[in-house]
């Protein structure tokens, strides 16, 4: 949970985490997905609703966050892609 709260691409993404990561003094992050609670799979487009449970160490000590993931696919010549996704804290 980490401004600017919209990235475009990966990359993007991972540079601000990066960053919030340092700032925080966050640590060994380790993301444990569930099944999915909702899968909605069409020829060219799917939706997925994933739980998941994120550990990590923030200034040495541990913390866990139950959370949702909710991607939006977009299947491609090269097989299935994310278009989107959120995450949310439970």
């Amino acid at each position: 949970e980490f401004a600017p709260h919209h990235w475009n691409g990966f990359g993007p993404w991972l540079k601000g985490f990066m960053a919030d990561s340092k700032a925080n003094k966050v640590t060994d992050v380790h993301v444990t997905l569930q099944p999915a609670t909702t899968s909605t799979v069409g020829a060219k487009y799917a939706y997925e609703v994933v739980p998941n449970t994120i550990t990590a160490k923030i200034d040495g000590k541990a913390n866990e966050e139950k959370g949702i993931f909710t991607f939006a696919l977009v299947k491609t010549a090269h097989g299935w892609r994310i278009a989107s996704w959120a995450w949310a804290k439970q």
